[in-house]
């Protein structure tokens, strides 16, 4: 393992990307896109049987922080 001052970090590993989260125009619940996966609101449709496809983005407060981690020296780099 390389110390830290050395090491070039050239072998990054992304600890946290931000994920695009939705909330739905009728009952609010927040849910990942990815998860929605394009899809009716789950929570209306459990509970009124009627399938919503309204959402809004949510955007939040730490979405633009990344964060990486060295995978030679174990160095954590947040980009300013």
């Amino acid at each position: 393992m390389l110390h830290m001052e050395d090491c070039p970090h050239t072998n990054l590993t992304v600890l946290n990307q931000p994920q695009q989260k939705l909330r739905c125009r009728c009952c609010h619940l927040t849910i990942d896109a990815v998860e929605l996966a394009q899809s009716y609101c789950p929570e209306c449709f459990e509970r009124t049987g009627h399938k919503k496809f309204e959402f809004d983005e949510v955007k939040s407060a730490d979405s633009k922080t990344i964060r990486y981690r060295c995978e030679d020296c174990g160095a954590m780099i947040e980009p300013k």
